[in-house]
């Protein structure tokens, strides 16, 4: 069964960076939402998955959103990884 790591946060909380982190010791792929469409995303996430593990690096900031993409992917193992920045060091690293 293969895993996919979502990784939640505001903007400037460091989903990106660690995601590439991840990726670099896990050795897979991340998928940047920022980069797709949303339903570009999930079927490039349910292919990519068909095979190997993922990383998706996106907002996903209510449960509505949450909830339909795990409706939308295939059977895989989910990891939700929250990044629990502060909202002044988001700013901050935001202007």
């Amino acid at each position: 069964m293969t895993n996919i790591y979502c990784i939640i946060g505001l903007p400037g909380s460091g989903k990106t960076t660690y995601a590439n982190y991840l990726s670099k010791i896990k050795n897979i792929s991340v998928i940047h939402k920022d980069n797709y469409f949303k339903q570009d995303a999930f079927t490039l996430l349910n292919n990519e998955l068909t095979y190997n593990d993922v990383i998706y690096d996106a907002l996903l900031f209510n449960i509505k959103q949450r909830k339909e993409l795990l409706s939308n992917l295939i059977i895989c193992k989910k990891y939700l990884i929250i990044m629990n920045t502060s909202l002044e060091e988001c700013l901050r690293r935001n202007s």
